[in-house]
């Protein structure tokens, strides 16, 4: 409980729960919406999250990156 009273580290754990909400909202919700509103077959659907997970990855390593150059504190 003494790390959550930190208030940065309180509120860095609400926004990652939000963005966590958000990613896996879309990620279940994309392919429903073109297999259910523009009939597309479930393969052709999911193809379209490709672009979407590679997107995440390199944000993801861009981000962690940036962090590791500004923080110092972590070596590669």
């Amino acid at each position: 409980m003494t790390v959550l009273r930190s208030r940065g580290t309180l509120m860095t754990c609400f926004a990652t729960h939000g963005m966590m909400i958000a990613r896996w909202a879309m990620l279940f919700y994309t392919p429903q919406y073109f297999i259910a509103a523009r009939a597309w077959t479930p393969a052709k659907a999911g193809l379209v999250l490709i672009s979407t997970n590679g997107g995440f990855a390199v944000g993801g390593l861009v981000v962690g990156w940036l962090h590791i150059r500004r923080a110092g504190s972590f070596y590669l």
